[in-house]
């Protein structure tokens, strides 16, 4: 579908950015019956932040999933577990979870034009913040719900602790035809 990126060091204000498109989206395209906003984020405290500030936006009316990439690809393994299975033979949704393996076949679902179909009219716009921190697999699901959702991301290649070369989900927003607001400055201190 469409994406839209913010991206520029700590504090520029990528994540107020990230509301403000929103609440733009949702001016534009407000939510239908059945429909609602999907914010995802790496990490639980982000995840937690996230909420915080997307329940402040009333457009949603309360039609808002806020969650980790990991839990997103629960949800749909669970969700389409007879397609996962196809996938993925031995993948038991009642042992202690596998994220690594639940991502992977996640990834692979979301790919199938029956899951990405469910995805663009259940979520029909797609907040993601910190995706610098998304890699393999869960860079994987973001390309995919970009492929049928509108998405609005926000990233800082300086933030990724876990590397210190190129990072693989700033490279790829580079890469794409989507819109790129770079933020410079710092909105946090004086």
């Amino acid at each position: 579908m469409s994406l839209e990126y913010f991206e520029g060091p700590a504090g520029c204000g990528k994540t107020y950015q990230l509301v403000e498109a929103l609440r733009a989206f949702l001016n534009d395209r407000p939510l239908e019956e059945g429909e609602a906003v999907l914010g995802l984020t790496y990490m639980h405290g982000s995840r937690r932040r996230m909420h915080g500030r997307l329940t402040q936006i009333e457009a949603h009316r309360g039609r808002l999933l806020v969650c980790t990439v990991d839990s997103l690809a629960r949800q749909v393994v669970c969700r389409w577990r007879t397609l996962a299975r196809d996938i993925e033979p031995q993948l038991d949704l009642r042992a202690a979870p596998d994220f690594a393996s639940i991502c992977r076949v996640a990834a692979v679902l979301m790919g199938k034009d029956c899951v990405s179909g469910w995805l663009r009219v259940r979520y029909p716009v797609v907040v993601t913040d910190e995706l610098q921190d998304c890699k393999g697999d869960h860079l994987c699901m973001i390309q995919a719900l970009e492929s049928c959702c509108h998405v609005i991301a926000a990233a800082d290649e300086f933030q990724d602790l876990r590397s210190t070369g190129a990072n693989a989900a700033v490279e790829w927003l580079h890469q794409g035809s989507g819109k790129r607001n770079t933020l410079t400055g710092n909105r946090r201190t004086t």
